[in-house]
């Protein structure tokens, strides 16, 4: 096994956890749950945040449940900024996130 810091051991541990893990790695044998796709997201500026924030709840300790939550909320509004061009987080001020509530 690679050597990982406490933070990626933290996130693979999670990954193994939720049953992300195999999937990523293309040896999961549960079938994926049918639900509706998000478009891919990881060209936008703002998923390296995303995914940052996703590590420090797993390492922070927050249940699985939280966590996937969580990310899923933010992928959505990730895609949503993605639509309206918006991939830079300086980019995001009080009227976009209020126009993002009112989407909801």
């Amino acid at each position: 096994m690679p050597s990982y810091s406490h933070a990626q051991e933290a996130t693979v541990n999670w990954l193994k956890r939720t049953g992300s893990y195999g999937s990523k790695l293309g040896i999961n044998k549960r079938a994926a749950p049918k639900s509706k796709s998000t478009p891919p997201i990881d060209h936008n500026g703002l998923y390296p945040y995303l995914l940052r924030f996703t590590e420090w709840g797993a390492v922070k300790g927050l249940s699985d449940a939280t966590v996937k939550t969580r990310d899923r909320s933010l992928r959505r509004f990730i895609v949503w900024c993605d639509e309206r061009s918006i991939d830079d987080p300086k980019a995001i001020t009080r009227p976009i996130l209020e126009r993002y509530q009112k989407h909801l």
